[in-house]
């Protein structure tokens, strides 16, 4: 029996990690993956949840942004994509692709 030590190239997961929320897609919005990508903010929607991931990774924080800072710029992201404000906070998930 061999044993494998090390990445599995033939895996079908999918992981991500943002500064963001779950939220529903808005009334009336055909595409929301696109308004998302359109205001600059990432979009995920694994399949078997409800609703979407929507936010920013870290690596789009500023050198001279501070936590507080990078959390309010998603916050007001989001508010120009749903129109609510929401309380973002870190999201990480690996799902079945």
């Amino acid at each position: 029996m061999k044993i494998r030590n090390g990445f599995v190239s033939n895996s079908s997961t999918t992981s991500f990690c943002i500064m963001g929320e779950w939220v529903s897609e808005p009334e009336g919005c055909d595409d929301f993956w696109d308004l998302c990508e359109d205001n600059g903010l990432e979009c995920h929607s694994p399949e078997g949840y409800r609703g979407y991931a929507v936010g920013l990774s870290f690596d789009e924080m500023g050198d001279d942004e501070t936590k507080a800072q990078f959390v309010n710029r998603v916050r007001n992201l989001i508010f120009k994509v749903t129109g609510e404000y929401v309380d973002p906070g870190i999201i990480e998930e690996a799902y079945y692709a």
